[in-house]
């Protein structure tokens, strides 16, 4: 999602719901800034009303797609016109970050048990997500720059090679030492946020029993 193009205060303002969002930029400008927050609260009302018809087929199918939109805005860069650095010449950034950095540390990864809790009304908490997510951006992006400039790596030799030409593995040693306990942390977040609302949704319908 583009938030940049949003701008930060419209996420500060928890009245800005879709049909106000249509109203400002126009539905093809949505279209192409993106919905997340706005698409995960409307799931949310869906699986509620799923788990108060006792819908099993439809809480499942719900739940997926909830888990889906609230997981994708701990990334950082799902929050970016950047997205994959292309504007910063740091292309495929976002999967470096996003898969590649994570399947060489996960076993590094610590996951910490902890309760749902009720995150309050749900655009809200979900423009909160949003905003904690996109301040971490320069993060990644900065980290990146300077791993690169100090191995001296040629980013050329390394564009539409396909999985078999990866950056070095010092490039993704250095980068788990400097973005891994923020990569650790926003899946920590996600999952305790995915969680939390599963079981909001299921609180909310009266706490059905299957």
């Amino acid at each position: 999602m583009d938030t940049e193009r949003y701008g930060r205060d419209l996420f500060m303002d928890p009245e800005t719901d879709l049909d106000r969002l249509v109203l400002q930029f126009g539905r093809q400008a949505i279209k192409q800034n993106g919905t997340g927050p706005w698409s995960a609260e409307i799931t949310f009302d869906l699986l509620l009303n799923a788990f108060r018809i006792r819908d099993l087929e439809s809480i499942l199918l719900y739940s997926s797609d909830l888990s889906h939109y609230v997981a994708d805005l701990h990334q950082p860069l799902h929050t970016t016109e950047n997205f994959d650095g292309q504007l910063t010449g740091q292309l495929d950034i976002h999967a470096r970050f996003e898969s590649k950095l994570l399947n060489r540390y996960l076993s590094r990864v610590s996951f910490n048990q902890v309760d749902p809790t009720d995150l309050g009304p749900v655009l809200p908490a979900l423009f909160d997500l949003v905003l904690g997510s996109h301040q971490e951006v320069d993060s990644v992006l900065r980290a990146d720059e300077r791993i690169v400039s100090e191995l001296a790596l040629d980013r050329k030799a390394y564009r539409g090679r396909g999985e078999g030409r990866d950056f070095p593995e010092v490039y993704f040693e250095r980068m788990f030492e400097e973005v891994g306990g923020l990569l650790e942390e926003r899946l920590n977040q996600a999952a305790h946020r995915v969680a939390s609302l599963w079981w909001m949704a299921w609180k909310q319908a009266g706490e059905p029993v299957f």
